[in-house]
Parts: structure tokens; sequence; C-alpha cells
């Protein structure tokens, strides 16, 4: 079994136990979001490198603060408001809210360009 293919089991079982309402065939675009942008910093499975672990994460909980984060940068994040879309942005928060860390709430786009 291969390491992504367990990852998306570990997500579907994430959402299932946190009673999370994703689609199964929105996992793995999410997780893919997350895998090229953010895991060469933050780890593969969020456990943290060279950034910190994003699973789990009290921070992740602040939908509006995570969104900002990612837009802004801070330390030694840099900003990725330019780099990444609405869409993606929101994928990534969506991935580590609700599947690695249970939070309910997914957000989408439309509020990611309010906060932008």
């Amino acid at each position: 079994m291969s390491y992504k293919f367990r990852l998306v089991v570990f997500a579907v079982a994430g959402c299932f136990a946190a009673g999370i309402a994703l689609a199964q065939d929105e996992l793995p675009d999410l997780q893919q979001t997350y895998l090229d942008n953010c895991a060469a910093c933050h780890g593969v499975a969020a456990e943290g490198v060279i950034g910190p672990t994003l699973a789990p994460n009290d921070f992740a909980s602040d939908a509006t603060a995570f969104v900002l984060q990612i837009l802004g940068g801070d330390m030694m994040m840099p900003p990725f408001a330019d780099q990444l879309p609405d869409a993606d942005i929101a994928a990534i928060v969506n991935y580590v809210r609700i599947v690695l860390n249970g939070y309910e709430g997914p957000i989408d786009a439309g509020f990611v360009a309010e906060l932008r």
C-alpha cells in the first residue's frame, strides 16, 4: 500500500470519525493541493519539517486566521497571496482543518476572496 493511498484512507476515516461531510472524491484533490504547496515545509503528513506541525494544530481551528496566515505569511513562512488562487487556499485550509485536525466548517474560494 503506497504512502499517498494510506494518507487518503486516513483522511477519509478522519472525516467520517468527525462527522464531517466532504465528498470522498474531493479528498484526493484537497490532499494533492496540500502536497504540492505545503508539504516541503510542513511535511507530507503535516508533521512539521522546517515549518511547524499542522496536525495536530490548534491554530487551524480558526479558519479566518489560517487563511490570513497563508495569504500574508509570517516570520519564516512566505506569503502565498500572489502565488495561489482562492480555490487552492480553500482546499489547503479544508484539508488541514477538516481532514487532519477534525474541525468542522469547510470554507470555499469566496471566503478566501473576502479576506484577500
